[in-house]
């Protein structure tokens, strides 16, 4: 027994913590939408793509969404 209670426990199956889920982009199901700024705008006007891996922008709450070039190890969004 651990300290789990009878439960075994299993660390394939076990899950990361959600605390912050909200705070961590890319956002929505797909990682389609690089902050809170952009997610509350209409579907049509959002960023079509962004670098992941980019630095957080804290006034629109996720990442900075830029069409320059991409920052070191980013991958295409």
């Amino acid at each position: 027994m651990n300290e789990l209670g009878d439960q075994q426990f299993d660390p394939i199956k076990s899950k990361a913590p959600r605390d912050g889920v909200w705070a961590t982009p890319p956002f929505m199901h797909n990682g389609s939408v690089p902050n809170l700024y952009e997610m509350l705008m209409p579907a049509a006007e959002r960023t079509k793509k962004f670098w992941l891996g980019g630095d957080f922008d804290p006034v629109k709450v996720g990442l900075a969404a830029s069409s320059g070039p991409p920052p070191d190890e980013a991958q295409l969004r």
